[in-house]
């Protein structure tokens, strides 16, 4: 099992300031007392990250070595200016670590560290200073703002007209001089890990022709828009607007992390090729005038034969074992009726991953170990407030991993299926997986009443959304395979 590398990686990241290799992070997790891992394994943790990116030859870097002290800026909007105050919202984006909450990052600015306070802005500014989060997360983010007094309940019944965020004077980044609207604040990272900024203002130049920086910027812009279409080519929409724009700046560093940099709002702005497009329950940027399809020209035939298999077949973790363990042990405890092992597995994995195990009896001993361990470990008072929970995920789990695995092994061609819910299939299945392990990480005491509430409302929703795309694709799968018959 990889927990202990997983654990390790965080450590590991956060103090490799060079490139490294899969072996690399091997020695570590061994001289770290981690059990032993192999390099296939190691290779699968690295890729799945979002904390590095893949070289050349078995090479990583890490995004703290790649985005530290690297250029970046933003001008802050009318609004902002008027008030005196500004948010950081996606600003920082893809330069920081994506874990990072907005409201927790420490500005320093003229040799002192800038202290941030809750101040009310239209909801249509915060909204859109937060867009490139994504869709499916932006609202969460500002939500969990710690000067935030709306909860979700309350902005899907009515959004209020005004948001209350964390921000930062604009006089004190200023200093001296009045900080003006059009000024732009230019940032670079310090300190990565304990996420420190250090902020600059740059003042508008008052002349009658272009200056030279602002010429610069404006071809700034043009490089940025090339670079933002050779990756939608070459990439794809990526796992998010994050990961879009950290593969952007990663391999055209020397010529967009300059002092004469644009802002990517900015160039949302000038732009006429690319926009923010929904992406399934999400969005990414793309191209101004197509959408977005499941399995583009990015991926090679043989990639788009194994798209499915990866998204859907290749995300079972143990941890999404542990959850149908404990479930059943919980199970037991309100003595309902208990489940065996080979149950357990059948419903955790899909048929195809289990037939697999059935011929290596080496992983099916894993897991029962596993499973002693767990039933050891297991304390229903603990467990108690989570179990329904977990069971009502566990559910929609079932419900939504059934089907999508009878679309992996289907050997359909992806882009035959419709588009638009293959999207949304594989973001939400994704997304549930990501639950179990949230509740399996979490401990106890770290779990509020309040995000117990969150997780039950975006679990049905999870599940009225797959009601909604099961038919079209149910309908489509059928269509197909009477094609693949009649042609056989």
């Amino acid at each position: 099992m990889m927990d202990d590398a997983n654990e390790l990686l965080f450590d590991f990241l956060n103090n490799q300031e060079s490139s490294f290799t899969s072996k690399d992070f091997q020695n570590f997790v061994k001289q770290k007392g981690g059990k032993r891992v192999s390099l296939q394994a190691i290779k699968d943790i690295l890729e799945d990250s979002d904390m590095v990116f893949p070289l050349v030859k078995d090479e990583y870097i890490t995004r703290a070595s790649a985005f530290e002290g690297r250029w970046f800026s933003f001008k802050p909007s009318k609004e902002e200016v008027n008030k005196g105050w500004f948010m950081i919202g996606h600003r920082t984006i893809p330069f920081i670590n994506p874990g990072i909450s907005p409201d927790t990052i420490t500005i320093y600015s003229n040799s002192k560290i800038i202290s941030s306070k809750g101040v009310a802005f239209s909801t249509n500014l915060v909204l859109d200073t937060y867009a490139l989060y994504g869709e499916g997360y932006s609202l969460s983010v500002i939500l969990n703002d710690h000067e935030n007094s709306v909860s979700l309940a309350e902005f899907q019944n009515l959004p209020p007209a005004e948001m209350t965020v964390s921000a930062w004077s604009l006089d004190e980044l200023a200093g001296d001089d009045k900080f003006e609207y059009g000024d732009r604040i230019l940032c670079r990272i310090i300190d990565w890990t304990d996420c420190v900024i250090e902020f600059q203002v740059l003042k508008t130049k008052k002349e009658l022709s272009l200056s030279e920086e602002a010429i610069q910027r404006e071809e700034w812009y043009s490089r940025f828009e090339d670079c933002c279409l050779n990756s939608f080519e070459k990439q794809g929409p990526g796992n998010s607007i994050d990961t879009q724009l950290a593969l952007i700046i990663l391999e055209n560093q020397e010529e967009l992390c300059n002092k004469n940099c644009g802002s990517i709002e900015e160039f949302l702005l000038h732009t006429k090729k690319v926009c923010i497009k929904n992406f399934g329950v999400d969005s990414r940027l793309w191209y101004k005038n197509e959408k977005i399809p499941y399995a583009g020209r990015w991926l090679s035939d043989v990639e788009c034969s194994q798209l499915m298999i990866r998204d859907f077949v290749n995300t079972f973790t143990p941890l999404v074992f542990d959850s149908f363990v404990k479930d059943n042990l919980y199970n037991i405890s309100k003595k309902k009726e208990s489940e065996t092992f080979e149950e357990i597995v059948k419903k955790a994995c899909p048929f195809y991953v289990y037939t697999n195990m059935l011929g290596d009896k080496s992983i099916l001993d894993k897991l029962k170990k596993r499973k002693e361990i767990t039933e050891k470990q297991y304390n229903q008072f603990i467990d108690y407030p989570i179990a329904d929970l977990r069971k009502k995920i566990l559910d929609v789990y079932i419900k939504i991993s059934s089907f999508a695995f009878e679309l992996a092994f289907s050997k359909i061609d992806p882009r035959r299926f419709p588009q638009d819910e293959m999207i949304i299939l594989s973001q939400i299945f994704s997304h549930c997986v990501k639950m179990i392990e949230q509740l399996e990480f979490e401990l106890m005491w770290d779990i509020t009443d309040l995000s117990i509430d969150e997780m039950y409302v975006t679990t049905e929703g999870m599940s009225m959304t797959f009601d909604d795309i099961e038919i079209p694709l149910k309908n489509s799968l059928k269509q197909l395979r009477h094609e693949f018959f009649s042609v056989v």
